[in-house]
């Protein structure tokens, strides 16, 4: 999906990525949902995935 993203030049959104590919407690309030913390971090991941489609995933 990733690399089919990119050829298309198309924002690749990986919030599991984001989170390191595992539950994070900082972020998260259990494995499938983020907390306050992480719902900032995820904005602030897709804002720039959609403004700099150029971006690339960290994953």
């Amino acid at each position: 999906m990733k690399s089919l993203a990119y050829a298309a030049n198309v924002p690749f959104i990986d919030i599991w990525g984001l989170f390191g590919g595992t539950w994070n407690s900082s972020a998260m309030n259990d494995p499938l949902h983020p907390n306050q913390t992480g719902y900032a971090l995820i904005a602030g991941y897709a804002g720039i995935a959609i403004l700099d489609p150029s971006a690339r995933s960290l994953s």
